[in-house]
């Protein structure tokens, strides 16, 4: 694959035939994500969605799951306010971490970094290939 820069956008384009892989809701099929409209409601777009349609292939399965997987993982302010908490208990992190645990086992909710059922069924793996006559796609990572 060929990457050109857009002189309008400063986006990187790729020029086609490339393959790669998608994880996709069973729902909406391999690529046919959910449509967006300019002027709706952004609140449950993601930060990479646009209006029109937005498909989003990985080089690996790995970065395809990892992606996918971004909104379940702990970030610097999660750790932030964790440390915070340890603060005012007067306990270390990992302290807190293991009560809240053990409060979610009492109460039969899901362990902290766990993923539901439910998103883990709905989903499929997809192995994307983009022909060349697809014309340039744009490269989030450059």
């Amino acid at each position: 694959m060929s990457t050109r820069i857009c002189q309008k956008t400063g986006l990187a384009l790729i020029e086609g035939p490339g393959a790669g892989y998608r994880i996709a809701n069973a729902s909406y099929g391999a690529l046919n994500p959910e449509k967006r409209h300019q002027g709706s409601l952004r609140d449950d777009w993601s930060r990479w969605d646009t209006p029109g349609r937005t498909i989003y292939i990985a080089g690996t399965l790995q970065t395809a799951f990892r992606e996918c997987l971004a909104w379940a993982r702990m970030v610097p302010s999660h750790e932030k306010k964790l440390g915070r908490l340890a603060a005012l208990w007067d306990m270390d992190p990992d302290e807190v971490m293991r009560e809240v645990a053990a409060d979610f086992e009492k109460l039969g909710h899901m362990q902290p970094g766990h993923l539901p059922f439910s998103w883990r069924d709905s989903r499929l793996i997809h192995r994307i290939q983009v022909p060349a006559s697809a014309g340039p796609w744009v490269d989030m990572e450059h």
